[in-house]
């Protein structure tokens, strides 16, 4: 598959989640989508929220936009959240993996 994405952003749970091979490092699905061309992914690393995952995702584009990079978009997104979720386990296992040259 030739995907030609600056950013993937995985909502399902534990999309960055996977098994440490030794040699290897971490596989999970973010692998396939770099394999598959992708600068960037999102993922979580445990399950979350659905209800506030879907006022993060939310809130991200929109710091995307303002941003326009993935990472600075990211951590503008936590602080949002975390006013409103105070407990990491709400916001803290979502990671940035790849280049963070996506966005504007």
């Amino acid at each position: 598959m030739n995907l030609a994405a600056d950013l993937v952003f995985l909502a399902g749970c534990r999309g960055s989640g996977g098994k440490q091979l030794a040699g290897e490092g971490l596989l999970s699905i973010t692998n396939a989508f770099f394999e598959a061309g992708a600068n960037a992914v999102i993922g979580s690393l445990w399950p979350l929220d659905d209800a506030v995952s879907l006022e993060f995702i939310a809130e991200y584009y929109r710091q995307l936009r303002k941003s326009g990079t993935p990472a600075e978009a990211l951590l503008q997104a936590r602080r949002v959240i975390a006013k409103r979720w105070p407990s990491p386990v709400y916001w803290a296992g979502l990671t940035l993996q790849g280049v963070d040259g996506g966005g504007k």
